[in-house]
């Protein structure tokens, strides 16, 4: 029995995005391959979100997702949020993985990304997540 995160056939990205205004946090929970071309379709739909505003905290949750980028691509993702920076603001961004290779390609694109206006973090526990994030543990 072959583990859906190895299988080489393509997922459908799927991606959810929740954002409490309260707490100053969007949740945006993938599932699926996590291409260039989705990954540019989420950010014009999170910039159109009703709820955005600049200095929105955020936490990605790659969990269920396949990151399926090259390094050549990170640098793109970093040219257009660089372009759009001042559009984000000052932010804490938090990656959650499940597999050690998510953790080391999230852990390269924070180093490549790291004149953005932008706090960034890669982890493997939701919980450790929040507290970085200075969200309630179980939020």
């Amino acid at each position: 029995m072959s583990d859906e995160s190895d299988s080489s056939e393509p997922r459908t990205p799927v991606y959810d995005i929740e954002i409490n205004c309260a707490k100053n946090i969007a949740v945006v929970t993938w599932s699926g391959d996590l291409t260039m071309s989705a990954f540019l379709t989420f950010t014009k739909e999170f910039l159109e979100h009703p709820d955005f505003r600049k200095d929105l905290d955020r936490l990605y949750d790659f969990r269920d997702a396949k990151i399926d980028l090259q390094s050549d691509q990170f640098r793109t993702i970093y040219k257009a949020l660089q372009d759009d920076d001042a559009v984000h603001g000052k932010r804490k961004v938090a990656f959650l993985v499940a597999k050690n290779f998510d953790f080391g390609l999230m852990r390269m694109f924070s180093s490549i990304a790291d004149r953005l206006s932008a706090d960034m973090a890669v982890f493997r526990d939701r919980n450790e997540a929040n507290t970085w994030l200075g969200l309630p543990s179980s939020f």
